[in-house]
């Protein structure tokens, strides 16, 4: 957790530099082996069980320095959901080990449930794990993107999915109990103060919870038409405007479901919106292309991932930067 009071020294280095004067220490390495043994032996397997009047949950423990590593250890009769794929070691008896797959939101994970204490090994690469303790129902956490999102469990929590970025699968908290989750490099645990306020780089933020507030800062391009809009016209000619824009979508419809071309209509639009979007993107913002930045405002917690190579120029849409905290 970083301290408060080192808030304002790390503001320059997230919104001027998009964290690249933070990350240096990150980039030195080292690939030396260490002895994990203590912590997946058998005497580190929980007592408890995960049902009954004692209930014990699912205890999660980094390890390594990035912690690169994740131990899990689920009691007897306890429950885990975890994404597919990040499980590389398991000590336990893998007969008592139950394993369903599920889908939520185009988002495939196992739901585990032991009849016996194991022990889990979880293998980030070069990720690393922080831990989200959500002790409250009125605490919500939003994750922007479900690639982050590495394994949870709790009495009543649940992901539900919500709509934040178009081009992520984003999910929210309910209920209480813990999440794990990663970035591909250091992920940094801030805690803003009431009134306190960090200026970050938008693609780097993994998770924050409700309480937090937000404005942007230099503004992307936007389309021409987002000019005209900020025009009021009279009830009489917009009423007559929507009559026209209806009358001309109608005909539109009847004549290419008369032609048989729905079809087709529907390739040359895809088409025609992957050139729009490439001419936006990769022409119009290398003539007119403004950093976007995030002014946050406490009190809440944010995790950022201390990743140099986030771009922070215009990935997003303007009713995306509109409603990415909103939610």
């Amino acid at each position: 957790m970083i301290p408060i009071k080192s808030i304002r020294v790390v503001e320059r280095s997230l919104g001027a530099f998009g964290l690249r004067s933070i990350s240096i220490l990150s980039k030195f390495k080292f690939n030396k082996s260490r002895d994990i043994s203590k912590e997946i032996s058998n005497d580190s397997l929980p007592k408890g069980t995960g049902n009954g009047p004692f209930i014990e949950l699912p205890s999660f423990k980094p390890l390594g320095n990035p912690s690169d590593l994740l131990n899990i250890t689920l009691p007897q009769s306890s429950k885990l959901s975890i994404r597919n794929g990040t499980i590389i070691g398991i000590n336990g008896d893998l007969k008592n080990l139950t394993s369903v797959p599920q889908i939520l939101h185009k988002t495939e994970y196992q739901e585990l449930m032991s009849n016996s204490s194991v022990s889990l090994l979880i293998n980030g690469g070069m990720n690393n794990y922080s831990i989200i303790e959500v002790n409250s129902i009125e605490d919500k956490w939003t994750i922007l993107n479900d690639k982050n999102i590495i394994a949870w469990t709790g009495f009543n929590l649940q992901l539900d999915p919500i709509e934040v970025l178009e081009k992520c699968n984003s999910f929210q908290t309910n209920g209480k109990g813990i999440i794990i989750v990663n970035g591909e490099e250091q992920l940094f645990d801030i805690t803003l103060s009431a009134n306190e306020q960090i200026i970050i780089n938008p693609n780097s933020l993994v998770a924050y919870n409700s309480s937090i507030s937000y404005a942007t800062l230099n503004s992307p391009w936007t389309q021409p038409l987002n000019f005209f809009r900020k025009f009021q016209f009279p009830t009489i000619a917009h009423s007559s405007i929507n009559s026209v824009k209806s009358f001309i979508g109608s005909q539109y419809s009847r004549i290419i479901s008369s032609l048989g071309i729905n079809n087709e209509m529907k390739v040359l639009t895809g088409y025609y919106n992957s050139f729009k979007q490439f001419i936006t993107f990769n022409v119009i913002n290398k003539f007119y292309n403004k950093p976007i930045y995030f002014k946050i405002t406490g009190p809440g917690r944010l995790l950022l991932d201390n990743n140099n190579h986030l771009p922070n120029r215009k990935n997003f849409s303007k009713k995306e930067i509109n409603d990415i905290l909103r939610n």
